[in-house]
Order: structure tokens, then C-alpha cells, then sequence
């Protein structure tokens, strides 16, 4: 299948409340993405450690199931608890670490980052199939 890149995506956000399945980058039909960059940042005023999903999917994050041998799919981040002050990030240097399904956009679930903030980077490209 060709392709040909689309959209260049750089986007930063910034969470205060809990999130469920909010969706970040809306995908076309016709369309793909392909993750190269996340860093998710929790910050030092919070009071609690953050949970934080990331992900592609259809309608919103595939489950996961506890004690399964079935993955959930199109995972690009998925941390249990992220300390304030601390973070993640995620890079295979140019390379793209997600290359998503046809169709499916981009979401996000995190707990809530009590007393401060989780920020949240992310470079992709849409890209559209031929």
C-alpha cells in the first residue's frame, strides 16, 4: 500500500482532571498514524502518582485484561504510576515506535494528578493511504 505523509503533528497538552478516553488526534478513514516522540511529564506539585494510557484504538483504548496472553493493541504508552516530578519518554530515534491502524485515532485515560498537572508531548505524522 502506498503512502504518502499528510500532517506533521506536534502537540502538547496539559491535564489537571482525570481523563477517560479523550480523544487527542481525530484519524481519518483513509488515514494512519505513526507515533516518533512522547514524553508525559507528571508534575512536582502533585500529591499522587499518575496513571497514564496512550494509545490508538477504533472508539477509545483497547482494554487490558489482567493475567490475559491477549495484548491490547495500539498501546504506545502505558505507565501505572508516574511520580510527581518524574516522567516518561519515548523515542527510537526517527524510527516510529507506533504505526497505527487505518482509521483508529489517538487517546488518552489518566488518573487525576491531584494538587498539579500531567503534561503530555507528542510528535506524529497522519499520513494518508493511497
Amino acid at each position: 500500500m502506498a503512502t504518502r505523509n499528510l500532517t506533521a503533528v506536534n502537540r502538547e497538552w496539559s491535564f489537571i482532571n482525570a481523563q477517560t478516553n479523550l480523544k487527542l488526534i481525530d484519524v481519518g478513514a483513509t488515514q494512519h498514524l505513526e507515533a516518533y516522540y512522547y514524553q508525559v511529564i507528571a508534575a512536582n506539585s502533585n500529591s499522587v502518582d499518575v496513571s497514564c494510557r496512550i494509545g490508538t484504538g477504533a472508539t477509545a483504548l483497547p482494554t487490558v485484561t489482567d493475567d490475559s496472553a491477549t495484548p491490547a493493541p495500539g498501546t504506545l504508552l502505558s505507565h501505572g504510576g508516574i511520580p510527581r516530578g518524574g516522567g516518561v519518554v519515548g523515542h527510537m530515534g526517527g524510527a516510529p515506535i507506533l504505526i497505527g491502524v487505518q482509521g483508529e485515532d489517538l487517546y488518552l485515560t489518566c488518573s487525576v494528578p491531584t494538587g498539579g498537572s500531567l503534561r503530555v508531548v507528542i510528535q506524529l505524522r497522519v499520513v494518508e493511504d493511497a
